[in-house]
């Protein structure tokens, strides 16, 4: 039988056997001198544990006692969780309690069993070291030890001595050797031969000899050839009774000794030796396998050795037991405190209140260490609310289990509440939870909780000042937790809850610090876990792996059904397995049913059943406001109803909003529709079933109870019905068809119909008979349709129209009669060549794609005055060229597809649309702040136009970044006019030569903005040739700045104060630097406003941040300090880092984090300050501030 293992479950292997009952019988194994303590304080004790539940082995005097304890008081030892031993005065004069305690120290040493010593009117020392009368005991006991040893002492030397002679004339005989003993037999004639051998270890040598024997019996005397077999059987034991009178005769005696000889044989062959007379030639007497003889010589000595090494073990058992932590009762005046407070270490160590997790905890490991982690117990001393959240059956309680078990004893208190919605329900159930909950944390609490509301008064005092683990399972209503865990103020510090829950609003509403989301089990666990059920191994047998397989895509990796469903076909053959998954196809399982079920009736209120109902039956897969839309056209309130079962782990939402539910709850709810009409097919809701729905349709037998139908065909097996069969359905409201030609008068459909999917429609055109006012979706994929109707109908109730893939549709349908169009999809309608302008009636439309529609030339322009479109898709349309600047009044427009098109040029009226989010367009493609500088970029480009460039960036002012590539780099003249709030410009050059130039261009446009500000400013104030005179005078002043760039740092600001008190000396031309002291900083200095150097490598640190201090001259009348921009160059990287600011202080921010981001050691830089050009910098300094790195 071959079992398969995986990797990532060898955790799941350490949790069976944590987890798995052990099969230990007992908690408890007593030890104790009966003659001391058996009628006073054994007694007492085994009564006190008794009374507290605690399973007890002790040792009945009626066993039969011997010198070695019985295989039942070892079974009792070994099948015990804690061994109590009971030393006494006499306990060491017990050979069997010494037996006993060295069997329960090996326990102890190789299964971790726990022991408890209990010293009763002796010292623990005592017992240690065998002193005082505990000694004597012992003592007396070794007496008794060598007194039978020496009684039988003679005998031992005799049997040792003719072991010793026997190897005198050794010799290794083998099988060969038989022909020499042949011919010595037939020289020595008549003469008598024993040969002694055991049974136990008998030996092909020995067989041979034994028939060599046999053959020669009667040509010999009487006598010759006597086989004597030495063993201890009882009906050979006859044969023992004449030996020693053949062994006075014998002449020639042949051994054949093997491993159980020594034991066997030694008395009998002692006596060959020593009683016969005559003495044969060494050849003829000697030993086969003499080695064993030599050994059993050894093993005798061994054995007499073993006296010595019991001896010894009883003495290490005793010291290493009294070396325990136990307790002391001395001279009888503690015995009732004493047996009280053995009784409350044996139940702490016990733990009474584990819980039982799983015969085959599969999966479980890496879900508590999860669960672990989010609790964060070590790290947090504040009291956290966790929530499990997940579908039933799923695993929540079992991993809670886990939890609880696994760090439970970390804490002052524990309570797991179980089936806390059941017991709600109950007569006095929520009393008697807050009553478990308070006993559970305070056992020995005597409050009596009278009605909840006091129940919550007393809960919270005694709980808040306790470090307490409380698992709250199967919660169903907020209640629940208002009045069993209140808020976080009921517990002490460090505590921890967790609520398991199929409904996660309970969870958001009660307030809950984290959520833990249940998944379901992946296929390596799904398989382990039904196949410990299934065939009790961790993998399928060989002629049941693809069936297993089956089983377990069926059970969705839900651990209820994998264990119900393995546990089901366990010891079943091939054959019932087929039928059994056959019959699952139809009717699931009812095990697992009724656990589902308990979530679908816990729904508030039918309408959320029926929402259930339809999405099992129709729309899974579906987009969720899709189904929002159609359910809400029948009444049925649907986003809240799908946002409460999405909530209640019965719905699921995917990334892409597409409605999902586990196929076991979908079978559940189409379970509690066909067992509401078992063999009546035309009076159930919905039919979904191919076999079902042919049967109504073929024998037309359909009835008002019918709210739903889905029949989806294979193309090739298209099926003809007649449309009269749905004459009685008055009642439809979902109608799905695939592969289905309806013949008849289309008048017979119900007119309640809400939602029309027929894939393959045959028709050209939907029928005049077949108008449908109260449609709210019509889905007609991969049909004929030329165009929807021929004549204009109104539907008003219509907000999703989807006529994807009809190959031969050529135009749009009227859309003036859709004023509530929420949704169009025309996908893959390659005939499509044209959009009627009608689409402008499409006021609350959100979305629309013509994605693939290869003919589709243009839009038209109506479309651009859709204000409530959302999503405009135009990928694929390979003859749409451009896009209208009227793009801008599209108010709503999120998002734009329009890749795979033949647009070459994006308008600007895109980047300055203020609601774009998402963009795919001329190759670029994500959310818009990241796509736009690329795409004004490629604008300024030389294949443009000039007159282009200068309409650039017209109405896109507010940009306030820019990266410019290292092909973009052109017309940077552009920035400054036509981006005045851009603050941050990052340009690659792709050499020094251009590099050269762009710093060029960049300072040139500056220089120009900075002087018409400059001009704009001074005009209000003075004249310029007021200016001139002040500025020719010499009236200027010198001044200093002093910024940061980058984070602020401590060092910062002691060079920030230090720097600041030599700026108020008199020679402002010289800078003082800080002194030497501080060895992570570098300062640079030149005159005027450029500094050039390179970046120094500092061992251990890592530049932090710089300092940038100025000189400069400002007439007295410019009160502002001038600096504008500042350009940091990197000549070794060949880029350029633009900055403008409005202030002073806004260049200390987290964006110069950039700066230093760019720059490393080695690095040649140049940092440029610009002022305006009426002020003259004479000195700029840099400083380099660096910090240690951190150590790890």
């Amino acid at each position: 039988m071959s079992s398969s293992r995986y990797d990532s479950d060898l955790h799941d292997d350490f949790f069976r056997e944590w987890y798995q009952d052990d099969n230990r019988k007992y908690d408890v194994f007593m030890s104790f001198r009966g003659k001391d303590t058996r009628a006073s304080f054994t007694s007492h004790l085994y009564a006190a544990l008794k009374n507290a539940g605690i399973t007890v082995f002790k040792d009945d005097e009626t066993l039969s006692r011997g010198k070695h304890i019985s295989h039942s008081l070892r079974l009792g030892i070994e099948q015990s969780r804690i061994s109590v031993v009971v030393f006494s005065r006499n306990y060491a004069e017990s050979r069997w309690c010494l037996q006993e305690l060295e069997k329960i120290m090996e326990c102890h040493r190789t299964t971790g069993q726990v022991v408890l010593p209990v010293f009763y009117d002796v010292d623990p020392s005592q017992v240690r070291h065998q002193k005082s009368h505990f000694g004597k005991a012992f003592e007396k006991l070794l007496n008794t030890i060598l007194k039978e040893i020496g009684d039988k002492w003679p005998q031992v030397v005799g049997w040792r001595e003719a072991l010793h002679k026997a190897t005198h004339n050794q010799r290794c005989w083998k099988n060969s050797h038989v022909n020499l003993w042949r011919k010595g037999l037939c020289e020595a004639g008549g003469v008598p031969v024993v040969v002694v051998f055991s049974s136990s270890g008998e030996t092909e040598i020995a067989n041979e000899i034994s028939l060599i024997l046999k053959h020669w019996r009667e040509a010999l005397c009487k006598a010759a050839g006597i086989v004597l077999n030495c063993s201890p059987q009882p009906q050979l034991r006859s044969q023992h009774n004449g030996y020693l009178t053949v062994c006075n005769c014998i002449k020639t005696a042949v051994t054949v000794a093997s491993a159980a000889f020594s034991c066997n044989c030694s008395p009998q062959y002692k006596d060959c030796l020593t009683r016969r007379n005559h003495h044969s030639p060494p050849e003829m007497s000697a030993t086969i396998s003499g080695s064993a003889v030599l050994n059993s010589s050894v093993e005798m000595e061994m054995a007499n050795n073993e006296i010595d090494d019991l001896i010894q073990s009883w003495k290490d058992a005793l010291h290493k037991a009294a070396g325990i932590s136990g307790v002391a009762v001395l001279n009888h005046r503690n015995e009732s405190e004493a047996i009280k407070h053995i009784v409350e270490n044996v139940t702490h160590l016990l733990d009474k209140t584990e819980l039982f997790v799983a015969n085959n905890p599969v999966g479980v490991e890496h879900r508590v260490q999860e669960m672990i982690q989010l609790l964060d117990q070590k790290q947090s001393n504040d009291v956290l609310l966790l929530g499990m959240w997940g579908m039933g059956g799923i695993g929540k309680t079992t991993i809670a289990k886990a939890i609880y078990n696994r760090i439970g004893r970390n804490f002052d208190g524990r309570s797991f509440l179980a089936h806390i919605r059941e017991d709600w329900g109950q007569d006095s159930g929520q009393v008697y939870l807050q009553e478990q909950l308070l006993f559970d944390i305070d056992k020995e609490t005597n409050a009596k909780i009278r009605n909840v509301e006091s129940g919550k008064i007393i809960l919270k005092e005694r709980l808040r000042h306790k470090r307490v683990l409380l698992i709250l399972d199967d919660v169903n209503e907020l209640d629940q937790m208002n009045i069993l865990c209140g808020s976080h103020e009921w517990f002490g510090p460090g505590s921890r809850i967790i609520i398991t829950t199929r409904d996660i609003s309970i969870l958001r509403r009660g307030g809950v610090d984290k959520v833990y989301k249940m998944k379901g089990m992946n296929e390596v666990e799904s398989i382990e876990l039904f196949c410990w059920h299934a065939f009790k191994q961790a993998s399928p047998r060989e002629d049941f792996i693809d069936l297993s397989r089956n089983v377990v895509v069926y059970s969705g990796g839900l651990p209820l059904a994998l264990e119900v469903l393995g546990s089901y076909l366990f010891d079943m053959k091939v054959t019932e397995w087929e039928s059994v998954l056959e019959k699952l196809k139809r009717i699931p399982n009812d095990q697992v049913q009724k656990k589902l079920k308990i979530s679908y009736y816990g729904l508030s209120d039918d309408t959320e059943r029926e929402i259930f109902l339809d999405i099992a039956c129709f729309f899974i897969g579906m987009d969720r406001f899709d189904v929002i839309r159609i359910l809400n056209g029948c009444g049925l309130f649907a986003e809240i109803g799908i946002f409460v079962l999405v909530e209640r782990s019965l719905v699921s939402v995917d990334d892409k909003n597409k409605l999902g539910m586990h196929d076991l709850l979908r079978d559940m709810g189409r379970e509690i529709i066909r067992e509401k009409s078992p063999k009546e097919l035309e009076e159930r809701s919905r039919l979904w079933f191919r076999d079902d729905v042919l049967d109504v349709l073929s024998k037309e037998t359909g009835t008002k109870a019918i709210e739903g139908l889905a029949l989806k065909l294979p193309k090739a097996n298209t099926e003809k019905v007649r449309t009269k069969a749905f004459k009685k359905m008055k009642k439809l409201r979902l109608l799905q068809l695939a592969g289905v030609e309806l013949v008849g008068d289309f008048e017979y459909i119900s007119k309640d119909l809400r939602w029309l999917c027929w894939h393959g429609f045959p028709l050209t055109c939907i029928p005049r008979n077949f108008y449908q006012g109260s449609l709210v979706s019509i889905q007609l994929e991969n049909s004929n349709i030329t165009i929807l109707w021929k004549e204009a109908q109104l539907m008003e109730k219509l907000k999703i129209l989807i006529l994807s893939h009809s190959h031969y549709l050529t135009h749009t349908p009227d859309f003036s009669n859709l004023p509530n169009l929420e949704k169009l999809e025309l996908i893959d309608c390659p005939r499509l060549c044209e959009v009627s302008d009608t689409i402008v009636h499409l006021n609350k439309v959100l979305l629309i794609s013509f994605q693939d529609c290869i003919r589709l030339r243009k839009l038209p322009r109506s479309i651009y005055k859709l204000k409530s479109l959302k999503t405009l898709i135009l990928s694929g349309c390979l003859k749409i060229d451009k896009l209208e600047e009227d793009l801008e009044q599209m108010e709503s427009l999120t998002t734009l597809v329009a890749d795979k098109t033949a647009i070459t040029r994006v308008p600007v009226s895109i980047v300055r649309s203020k609601s774009i989010g998402y963009i795919s367009l001329c190759g670029y493609e994500g959310l818009s702040h990241d796509v736009f500088p690329s795409i004004i970029w490629s604008w300024m480009s030389p294949m443009n136009s000039l007159s282009s460039r200068n309409q650039t960036f017209t109405g896109i002012s507010s940009l306030v970044s820019l990266d410019v590539p290292n092909t973009s780099s052109n017309h940077l003249s552009y920035i400054s006019k036509d981006l005045p709030k851009l603050q941050s410009l990052w340009v690659e050059c792709g050499s020094e030569l251009q590099l050269s130039r762009d710093v060029t261009s960049i300072l040139d446009a500056l220089y120009a903005t900075h002087s018409e500000k400059l001009e704009s400013t001074t005009s209000q104030m003075y004249n310029m040739k007021c200016n001139n005179v002040v500025s020719n005078s010499g009236s200027n002043s010198l001044r200093s700045l002093l910024f940061q760039i980058g984070m602020s740092c401590e060092i910062t600001h002691i060079l920030r104060q230090r720097i600041l008190q030599n700026m108020t000396t008199s020679d402002h031309q010289a800078c003082l630097l800080p002194d030497d002291s501080y060895p992570d900083w570098l300062a640079f200095k030149s005159e005027g406003s450029s500094v050039t150097f390179e970046i120094p490598q500092v061992n251990g640190h890592y530049l932090k941040t710089m300092m940038c201090h100025i000189h400069y001259c400002s007439p007295d009348n410019i009160t502002s300090d001038g600096l504008k921009n500042l350009l940091v160059i990197n000549h070794t990287k060949a880029t350029i880092q633009l900055y403008k600011r409005d202030s002073l202080d806004a260049f200390e921010d987290e964006e110069w984090q950039r700066v230093l981001s760019k720059i490393e050691p080695g690095n040649k830089v140049q940092i440029v300050v610009v002022f305006w050009s009426i002020l003259k910098v004479n000195k700029t300094t840099i400083y380099l501030i660096y910090k240690p790195m951190d150590k790890k």
